[in-house]
């Protein structure tokens, strides 16, 4: 994700708007001790949050417009990392500062549930943030994030070709927190975070062979218009792959979809570990995440 191209650049470098200039005036009306009420829009709107959040946006906005601008001018500045904080800072300036919902801990789980939440936070990856969010539904614990660890250890995917998917309808449906968590894991299977950035454009792809290309291109259409996938792109996949693996391939494709939505819905933010990796692999064209 190039940060001249993001579509928060512009308007976070510009001139405050009328939201921007109500943020200004609940932050001066907090630390002059006024009351705690939601701000309201210039429309006489309440806004979604509390003052102390208005607070936040307003910090976060100020530091993301110093970024933009620094890197406007001197270029030196990680373009990944500051799309990163820019993304940050229009999440809190839309009040999804935190998850809509309390994050559960393992402790308050039963020993079987507590142990897929914290073999899925641990092992499979750094998704506790997510995780601490479907525990508030234990069949889906159960369930469903056991699914995605079983379908890791079977590996009937090839992992490159399972990656590619998943970033590829990730940034289709915009979803920030699976393109920082897969991005990583992408990288380590050979390409390059500025491949990883134009991977829509995958038909001149010079990072991609045949099956690289047909995998997003599969992915594309299976997500946007799976009712008008015609005889001759399923030809292409039987050259590559099984049938069983044609179908989990499908199914992860359709339900990355649906992990994109429930991680924006409930407004999920990347741990720290997530940002780590995802800041390794910007710092250097063939870094994969920390060991």
């Amino acid at each position: 994700m190039g940060f001249l191209g993001h579509p928060s650049a512009a308007f976070l470098a510009a001139e405050p708007s009328g939201k921007d200039r109500h943020l200004d005036a609940a932050f001066s009306r907090e630390e002059a001790g006024g009351d705690n009420r939601s701000p309201t829009t210039p429309e006489g709107n309440q806004m979604n949050y509390p003052a102390i959040q208005a607070q936040q946006a307003w910090m976060a906005m100020s530091i993301a417009r110093q970024i933009a601008e620094e890197l406007r001018t001197t270029g030196q500045f990680d373009k990944l990392a500051a799309a990163m904080a820019l993304d940050d800072a229009q999440r809190l300036f839309a009040g999804w500062a935190m998850a809509r919902v309390r994050n559960i801990t393992s402790e308050e789980l039963s020993p079987d549930l507590a142990a897929i939440y914290e073999r899925f936070a641990g092992l499979y990856g750094p998704f506790r943030n997510q995780v601490a969010v479907f525990a508030h539904v234990p069949p889906a614990l159960r369930h469903l994030l056991s699914l995605l660890i079983e379908l890791r250890e079977a590996a009937t995917l090839p992992k490159r070709a399972l990656e590619l998917a998943i970033v590829t309808v990730s940034k289709l449906n915009a979803c920030h927190y699976c393109v920082a968590h897969h991005t990583p894991f992408l990288v380590v299977e050979g390409v390059s975070p500025a491949g990883i950035d134009r991977i829509l454009d995958y038909r001149n792809h010079p990072e991609f062979d045949d099956r690289d290309k047909l995998v997003v291109e599969y992915a594309i259409a299976a997500w946007d218009q799976p009712n008008r996938i015609g005889d001759g792109l399923f030809a292409r996949l039987r050259r590559y792959f099984s049938e069983a693996q044609i179908v989990e391939l499908t199914l992860r494709i359709t339900l990355c979809g649906f992990f994109n939505k429930f991680n924006d819905a409930l407004g999920i933010e990347e741990e720290t570990e997530a940002v780590a990796a995802l800041s390794a692999c910007a710092g250097s064209p063939d870094a994969g995440p920390p060991a």
